[in-house]
Order: structure tokens, then sequence, then C-alpha cells
């Protein structure tokens, strides 16, 4: 079965790319972030067989394989070099994941389930099989896809596949896991084992029952694989507050890359898991936890990028042409670069530029683009705003989650004390809100949208989708802990 290859191909290519955190992430965070790197792990290969113009073979597979492992572990184990060894990451761990990787890819195949549409066939499909054949990066796979779908499409058809679809539910099994793992680790002191479990089983389960969850599991696209990239990078962030770590600011840096590689406009959805890892990195050793995140999120896109302008030059297209990309490539740098040296310039506002009250600015200002964009265009901002409402509360196939979410923002916003008692919900709702709000400029900005599921703007918000049900899930725990009778009461 080609697509169970590639969905165990990928797991040991992310476990080797991120063999030097293992003890780190500790082994629940090691297994949920192997796959997701092992995805951007096949872009990385992808752009490798450019730079020589030739042909997928088992020959230059394994040779880039190899480049892609020593480049990326050797760098990771550099930026972690600080963290603690962590504990040995046990055998039947490895078993496990690779079982239940495994079960979910043969029993996908077997069952054969899988959504398309022109932009499936036309597109994925097919520029995987133009990269497997002549391992070129072409203007239009920069135009409309990226590489990270595509390349991951070549990869299973140089396992013998014709068309992917064992991926798709995998990584949907990981966005689960991580979902739920996120519920877990938010729950406030003193809630019982039972408790956090129960909590973050009903998460997913309501989660995973959503009409639009059960279509993206199996829709061939780039939606379930940008939802996997970016709830691993906000995970990360929130470990790596927790503990102070470099080596999960690695894991979030992998995260974003695979946001900016796995969708033309991923390089403006980056920004946001960009922006919140300077202000979880300002609140410690910077120097040391900066690095650590730009080191795993630059190396991808410069691999990926250069190699294309080295093959294309400044291409020419409609939609993300080079010089656009150029444009958004060196924004991300000026986001990173400003925000690490504000504090410096400015030290009188330093309390204000780094942790939570960064991410609050960052709300602020993502509210004020939209407000800004609204005074501006009045009756255009109505037109779009209005079906993209509609679609998150009623015709969207989300369910009740974006008025559950609603709801628990405001009482996160009445009572902070229910958000300060679940850990590192700061991050989650500074990447959700911030999140709609790039989604609402760049989508309100272009067309008014339509009705439905299949409208672009519900589509895009699916990928914040699982950071929501985080958000309700542990905000919830969060409410049912603080009316527990106090000892002694």
């Amino acid at each position: 079965m080609p697509g169970a290859t590639f969905v165990g191909a990928t797991l040991l290519l992310g476990w080797a790319m991120l063999w030097p955190l293992r003890g780190r992430l500790g082994e629940a965070g090691f297994h949920l972030a192997a796959y997701p790197a092992g995805l951007l792990g096949w872009s990385l290969l992808a752009a490798l067989h450019s730079v020589p113009a030739i042909p997928y073979s088992p020959v230059s597979v394994a040779v880039s394989a190899l480049v892609v492992v020593a480049g990326f572990a050797a760098l990771v184990a550099r930026v972690a070099s600080g963290d603690p060894a962590g504990a040995t990451v046990r055998p039947a761990s490895f078993a496990l994941a690779g079982t239940v990787a495994l079960a979910v890819a043969v029993a996908s195949e077997a069952w054969g389930l899988s959504f398309a549409t022109p932009d499936s066939w036309a597109n994925y499909g097919a520029m995987g099989y133009r990269i497997r054949d002549t391992g070129l990066v072409f203007s239009r796979l920069m135009e409309e896809r990226s590489w990270l779908v595509p390349a991951m499409h070549a990869a299973h058809i140089f396992f013998g596949g014709e068309w992917l679809t064992a991926a798709y539910p995998t990584a949907a099994v990981w966005v689960a896991g991580i979902t739920g793992w996120g519920v877990l680790r938010s729950a406030p002191a003193g809630v019982s084992r039972a408790a956090r479990a129960t909590v973050a089983a009903v998460t997913v389960a309501l989660m995973v029952s959503a009409p639009m969850f059960a279509w993206q599991a199996f829709y061939v696209h780039s939606h379930m694989v940008t939802a996997l990239f970016l709830t691993l990078a906000i995970l990360a962030l929130v470990m790596s507050r927790a503990g102070a770590s470099a080596s999960w600011l690695a894991v979030a840096g992998v995260g974003a890359a695979g946001v900016a590689l796995a969708r033309p406009d991923g390089l403006a959805y980056a920004a946001v898991p960009l922006a919140l890892a300077m202000a979880v990195a300002l609140e410690g050793d910077v120097r040391r936890r900066a690095a650590a995140f730009l080191a795993s999120f630059w190396a991808p896109l410069a691999l990926a990028y250069g190699v294309a302008y080295a093959r294309l030059g400044v291409w020419e297209t409609a939609k993300l042409n080079g010089r656009l990309a150029a444009a958004s490539l060196a924004a991300l740098a000026l986001l990173a670069a400003v925000l690490l040296v504000a504090p410096r310039v400015l030290p009188a506002f330093r309390a204000w530029l780094s942790g939570e009250p960064l991410m609050r600015l960052g709300v602020a200002a993502s509210a004020v683009a939209v407000a800004s964009l609204a005074a501006l265009r009045p009756e255009h901002f109505v037109k779009a705003a209005t079906p993209m409402m509609t679609n998150l509360v009623a015709l969207g196939s989300h369910g009740p989650l974006w008025t559950a979410l609603a709801a628990t923002l405001a009482l996160a916003a009445l009572f902070p004390s229910l958000r300060r008692r679940a850990p590192g919900l700061a991050v989650v709702a500074s990447a959700i809100l911030v999140s709609l709000a790039v989604a609402m400029v760049v989508h309100a900005a272009e067309h008014p949208g339509r009705l439905g599921a299949t409208d672009s703007f519900n589509r895009i918000a699916f990928h914040f989708a699982p950071l929501a049900w985080w958000f309700v899930g542990a905000l919830a725990m969060s409410a049912v802990a603080g009316l527990r009778p106090k000892e002694g009461a």
C-alpha cells in the first residue's frame, strides 16, 4: 500500500529530523511533532532535487533524505543545546505512534474515501507528478500551491502511488492528538487526571464530529495540513512558555515554516506564529530562544524560496509573483527584527513589549486593521463580512464552535481569572483572534465571498478551528475548576 508506505516514511523522516530533541520534548511531544516535521521534510527534499534538476530515483531520494535529516538535526541540536537533556523516549512509544499512523493509513486506503475538486487533481496531483518526473520547480507551483502539498504527492508517487489519500486522515488524527494534548496541558492546578482526560476527550470528540472537520480529513487540499502545522506551532509556544524551552521554540519554527509553505498565502498567516514566538522569546533568554525559532523557521524557507529564485528568477505570475513573495519574506524578517529590537530601543515600554502585553497589543492592532478596512470601504466590508459571519455561525458546517468561542472569549474578558488559571490560553486566544483578523482583511479586500461551507474564508477559518476548540475546552475546564468548594470552606 503506497499510502501506508508514505505515512510510515514521513514519520521516520520526522523522527530523524527531530532526533536531538526527543528527550527534551517528552514522548508525547516528540511523536506529535514528528509527523508534521516529516511532511515539511518532503518539501525540502523536493527543493534539493531542483538544485541539479533531476527526477526522483531511489538514489536521489535516499541522498536527499540524508541531507535533510543531517542538516535539520544538526540545526535543532545546535539551537537547543542549552536545554536539559530530558527523559529517555521508550521504544514502546515509537511502536505506538507508528501503529496509530499506519493503522489510519491502511484503513483510509482500504476504504478509498477522498474528496476532490479541480484544485485537488489538476494542481496537487498533477504537480506531484511533475515534481517527481522532472525535479524542477516551476512558476505555477510557486504562484498557485507552494511547495509542501505537491511535494507530499510527489513522494507518494515515488513510492508507487497514484492518488494520495492516506496523508490527510493521518494529519487529522495528529490534529486531534495535538488539540487534546493542548487541552490537557491547559488544565488548572488541582484538576484531577480523570477530569482532565474527560474534558480533553469531549473537546476532541466535538471537534472531529463537526462536518467541516470530517470533510477536511478526506479532502485533498491544503486545509488540514495547514491546520496541523498551525496547531503544532501554538502548542509548541505554550510548551515553551511553561518550561522556558528553546527546544519547543524550534518545534514552533517547524510549525510556522509548514504554515508558510503549505499555501502561497501561508506567508501572510505565518506572521502570526512568528510574532507570538518573538513575544514568548522576549520573556526569557532572548538570544537563545529567538535563535531556536528563527533558525528552524527560516532554514526551510531559505531553501525553498532560494531554489525558486535561483531557478526561475523573479517569476511573473498573476497571483503570488516573485516580487510579492520577496516583499512578503522581507516583511516577515522585518516583523521579527522590530519585535526583537523594540524593547532595547524603547526601554520605558519594555514591560509592554514582551509576553502577554505584546500579545494584547497584537490583538489590538489586528482589531484596528479590521476597523480601518470597514471605515475605508464600508459597503464592500459589509458585503464581505456578512457571508463570513453567517458561515461561521450557521452555514459553514462548523457546528456550534464559533458561537461557543465567542461566549468563552466574553467570559475570559469578564473574568480574567478563568484565563489565568488555564496555562497558555493567552497564546491560543491571540493566535485565533489575530489569524481571523488577517483572514478577514485578506478576503474582504479581495472579494465578498459566498454562503456555504466551500467559501474561501470559511475554509481558511478551519485552519484556526482546532485552536478554537482548544480554547473552549480549556476555559470550560477552568470555569468548572473555579466552582469547586475550597478546602475548609
